[in-house]
């Protein structure tokens, strides 16, 4: 499963691209609102705690992720 959220107020990280996968939950920030800009990723063991990270991190609440095509 893939989600992508829109961040605001960031000058680095302009949207996140969150992949959960068997091995744990990959949060990518990226520098542009293209696929394929990320500057980093972050791993975490559960969905919850991903997107629990990018709330306090970039402030991107819940309703904000819109899934997207692995």
């Amino acid at each position: 499963m893939r989600k992508v959220a829109l961040v605001a107020d960031n000058a680095l990280v302009k949207q996140l691209i969150l992949h959960e996968t068997s091995d744990g939950v990959y949060v990518f920030p990226c520098s542009s609102h293209q696929d394929g800009t990320a500057i980093g990723d972050d791993w975490y063991e559960t969905l919850h705690d991903a997107e629990s990270a990018c709330l306090q991190m970039y402030g991107v609440v819940a309703e904000s992720w819109v899934p997207i095509d692995d």
